[in-house]
C-alpha cells in the first residue's frame, strides 16, 4: 500500500472535533445509557428501548432519522438550528451555495460577523445520495418533536414551549435560502454572457 506524502498539512476540523455534553446531562439516572453523537454508530448500538434525541444540528436530526427508519420510537428535542432544501431548480443546495461565492465569505464580510462561528450547521442529509430532512414529516410518521430541554427531574423531563416557534424559524430560513437562489438565478439569465450563449445567431452582446 502506498502512503501518501505531504510538505504540509491542513488539518481542517472546525469546532466539533471535542465531545461537549451539557451539564445537564448529569441528571439522568445511571439507568439511562447515554451516548454523545460522536459515540453513534448505528440503530443496533442501542437498547431496544424509546430513543430520545436533544438537538437539531445535522449529527441529531440525522441520528434522528436513522434511528425513525429503523422502527425506534423516537423523542427529538427541536433546536433552533435551520434547515434547507437539499435539491432545488436541479442542483444541490451546495452547489448553488458555492456558484453564489457564500463560501467565499469571510467572516467580516458575513452579515452575521462573528455570530456566524457559533451558528448550527442547516440540517440535511445525505443519505440515498442527499435529501432534505423534514421534522414536521417524521411526526406525521410517528416520531414525538419537543421543544428544547429545559430540565431533568428524576424521571421526568420538562420541555421548553418553543417546538411551533422553531420549526416555523426552520423553515423560514429554507424559504429564504431558495428565494437567494431564485434572485441569483434569475440574474444570471439576465446576464450577457448567458444571453450570448441563448441567442448566439442574434449577435447578442448586451449592449443596446
Amino acid at each position: 500500500m502506498r502512503i501518501p506524502t505531504a510538505d504540509q498539512v491542513v488539518i481542517a476540523v472546525g469546532g466539533y472535533h471535542l465531545p461537549k455534553l451539557p451539564r445537564m446531562a448529569e441528571r439522568f439516572s445511571d439507568q439511562v445509557v447515554q451516548l454523545h453523537s460522536s459515540e453513534y454508530r448505528n440503530p443496533q448500538s442501542l437498547p431496544d428501548t424509546p430513543v430520545l434525541v436533544v438537538g437539531t444540528g445535522q449529527s441529531g436530526c440525522q441520528i434522528a432519522e436513522d434511528l425513525h427508519l429503523a422502527g425506534k420510537t423516537v423523542h427529538l428535542c427541536v433546536g433552533s438550528a435551520p434547515r434547507s432544501p437539499r435539491q432545488y431548480r436541479g442542483k444541490d443546495v451546495v452547489d448553488w451555495l458555492d456558484r453564489m461565492s457564500y463560501y467565499d465569505l469571510s467572516i467580516d464580510e458575513h452579515p452575521q460577523k462573528e455570530k456566524v462561528r457559533t451558528k448550527a450547521n442547516y440540517y440535511v442529509a445525505g443519505r440515498d445520495g442527499g435529501r432534505e430532512i423534514d421534522l414536521r414529516q417524521f411526526a406525521l410518521e410517528g416520531m414525538q418533536l419537543h421543544g428544547r430541554l429545559k430540565n431533568i427531574r428524576g424521571n421526568t423531563l420538562e420541555f421548553w414551549g418553543d417546538l411551533k416557534q422553531n420549526l416555523d424559524q426552520a423553515d423560514a430560513i429554507a424559504e429564504s435560502i431558495k428565494k437567494n437562489i431564485d434572485g441569483f438565478f434569475i440574474s444570471s439569465l439576465l446576464h450577457p454572457l448567458f444571453l450570448h450563449n441563448l441567442y448566439p445567431s442574434q449577435g447578442y452582446t448586451g449592449e443596446d
